[in-house]
């Protein structure tokens, strides 16, 4: 039976360290069903990978106005907070949740 990995990022940088983890993953494991979750972002660092069937994107995903630097500004963040950010991270909770729990979403 192969196994099944859920992968969180936050942001580019981190998509592209994962997808690193993942193409090596993958050579020890072929058969590993691998789903990604880019908490910031749309995480297209996992475009090629996702067409070439080796992994799939999941769950809610935008691109917010701060690029996942709400932190830096109080302008960055009013922003993120108009654009939808807290149902965003609500929604992918939940998916992790769900994951958690059954496996998948």
């Amino acid at each position: 039976m192969a196994g099944r990995l859920l992968v969180l990022s936050n942001g580019h940088g981190e998509d592209l360290i994962a997808l690193r983890v993942v193409q090596s993953l993958l050579q020890h494991h072929p058969q590993l069903e691998i789903a990604v979750l880019p908490l910031v972002g749309e995480g297209s660092a996992y475009g090629p990978m996702e067409q070439a069937g080796a992994l799939r994107r999941i769950g809610p995903r935008r691109s917010l106005p701060s690029g996942g630097f709400s932190n830096q500004s109080l302008r960055g963040l009013l922003a993120d907070l108009g654009a939808g950010v807290l149902g965003l991270s609500w929604r992918q909770w939940r998916l992790v949740r769900r994951w958690g729990r059954a496996g998948d979403p």
